[in-house]
């Protein structure tokens, strides 16, 4: 509890998608035998992002015409933030471009596709999938650990999830029957 004033009370609460926070005020008003409601909801965090990072739409649409008219990217660079970096707090696997357009297509990540790891991925783990050049393909389950990929050649090690890349980005290697 932050402030209260008369009747109205403002607090603070950190929770996880998903929590309906003005069924949360309806239940502590409930409890408390007052009634409650909620009247102001503000979020001052998603994950890693922060109110204070937040821009404004004014602040948008000038780095964008900036952007547009004297083809210019620096504003627009500092205002959008690139997809790559809501993955950068997962555990990472970095894989060969010759296997980034099958995982496009739907295929399962092969341990032969992978060139770079974490340390610290164990099975079941939820894990960002990367380019060499650092984009962000997918985010997948890994079906092995960290020391068990190291050790094997071959069999699946990540089953995927979600898809971020557009087919056809990098060129297919496989061939088609």
């Amino acid at each position: 509890v932050i402030q209260i004033k008369n009747r109205d009370v403002l607090f603070r609460v950190g929770c996880e998608s998903g929590t309906y926070v003005r069924t949360l005020c309806v239940d502590i008003g409930k409890k408390l035998k007052s009634g409650a409601h909620l009247a102001e909801l503000r979020r001052t965090r998603v994950g890693r992002l922060l109110e204070k990072d937040a821009v404004n739409l004014q602040d948008l649409k000038d780095a964008f015409i900036f952007w547009k008219e004297e083809k210019n990217e620096e504003y627009i660079r500092k205002t959008v933030l690139p997809t790559e970096f809501m993955f950068e707090h997962m555990p990472k696997l970095v894989i060969r471009d010759s296997a980034v357009n099958a995982l496009c297509n739907g295929a399962e990540l092969a341990v032969p596709g992978i060139v770079e790891i974490d340390s610290d991925i164990e099975k079941g783990n939820t894990v960002a999938i990367f380019t060499l050049k650092g984009e962000v393909v997918a985010i997948a389950k890994s079906s092995m650990s960290t020391e068990e990929i190291i050790q094997k050649n071959k069999g699946i090690c990540a089953k995927i999830e979600r898809v971020f890349m557009k087919r056809n980005t990098y060129p297919s290697t496989w061939k088609k029957s």
